[in-house]
């Protein structure tokens, strides 16, 4: 998938307010996003060098995709990896995974926003960036994050035809798990794309599992998957 679209990033969020649940449809913001992305970089209470600090959700609804997966997936050689950012039960049934991204368009439609969002966070984005800037830098963490196990070769099957539903991901038989443990460090811009996931928990068979990939531009330099 070509990187033009990340180019989009988070300050999309300016368009509509996060819905709190999937249920709820989002609320029209009285301003422009324009409007609303400036009032957020330019005030707020929180900087690091220079650049704004804002938190996730509450100043910013997070990333515009549910899990990753279809693009930049995690895998070890036999194994793939699939961290949910929104409850799975919130995914849309005729959404296709494969896109990754599911950006909103316009109030009445909130897209990924809608659903809730797994973790908390920040992101780091400078003052004067304009709307359509992706932030420098993002980190999240969770202590109830679902991650999917699923094999390789049986995904890659699923997705020969170019998509993959919640319907379909669920009929592969994947192996369930919940991080009490969830870090993740992503820098989103193209001249400096960098993904650091560290995860652990336990799956709903009572194993446990660790889970760790170092994703830097469009190459995975360690993927580790232990399930004990």
């Amino acid at each position: 998938m070509s990187r033009v679209i990340r180019r989009t990033t988070a300050a999309m969020a300016a368009l509509i307010l996060a819905a709190p649940a999937c249920t709820s449809p989002a609320t029209p913001t009285s301003t422009s996003a324009v409007e609303s992305m400036d009032a957020l970089t330019a005030s707020g209470p929180n900087a690091s060098n220079g650049q704004v600090v804002l938190s996730i959700p509450d100043e910013d609804p997070g990333p515009p995709f549910y899990a990753r997966v279809g693009y930049q997936s995690l895998h070890d050689g036999g194994l793939l990896a699939i961290p949910f950012y929104r409850s799975p039960a919130c995914i849309p049934a005729d959404f296709n995974l494969l896109e990754f991204f599911h950006f909103p368009t316009g109030p009445t439609d909130p897209a990924a926003f809608a659903c809730p969002l797994q973790m908390t966070g920040r992101l780091l984005i400078e003052p004067d960036a304009a709307p359509g800037t992706f932030p420098r830098q993002v980190v999240l963490q969770g202590d109830a994050v679902p991650i999917w196990f699923i094999p390789l070769l049986d995904f890659q099957a699923a997705a020969d035809d170019g998509e993959v539903t919640m319907a379909q991901l669920a009929a592969l038989s994947p192996v369930k798990g919940t991080a009490s443990r969830f870090h993740e460090t992503l820098h989103p811009r193209e001249d400096e794309h960098r993904i650091i996931i560290d995860a652990r928990g336990t799956l709903e068979d009572g194993r446990t599992f660790r889970f760790h990939a170092t994703h830097i531009d469009d190459v995975a330099r360690v993927i580790r998957i232990n399930i004990r």
